[in-house]
């Protein structure tokens, strides 16, 4: 599905108003990790699905370093690929809404 520029910054500005408590990985381009010494790490999901893993893999990884680092992570940001979420969504939101 081919989403003109203006579409997506709909959806990112309609993303970007949710609570994300609870995201599919399906969904995260990037895990942004800042520590209490105020370093920063990034784990870059879209370049590891890029490289053939897959999102179990991927998720491994992200709680392995979660486990590894908790002492020192002060918070953690998600970056989500708002096109996937696009994508995915709107066909669903264009069914529902077709009989209006």
């Amino acid at each position: 599905m081919l989403l003109t520029e203006d579409f997506l910054e709909r959806w990112d500005n309609l993303v970007g108003e949710v609570d994300k408590h609870h995201i599919p990985i399906d969904f995260v381009k990037k895990v942004v990790f800042r520590t209490i010494e105020k370093r920063q790490k990034t784990i870059n999901l879209e370049r590891l699905r890029n490289q053939g893993l897959k999102n179990d893999s991927i998720e491994l990884i992200v709680e392995e370093y979660i486990k590894s680092n908790e002492s020192v992570i002060h918070s953690m940001e998600f970056v989500l690929d708002i096109q996937s979420v696009a994508n995915t969504i709107q066909p669903e939101t264009d069914r529902l809404l077709k009989d209006m």
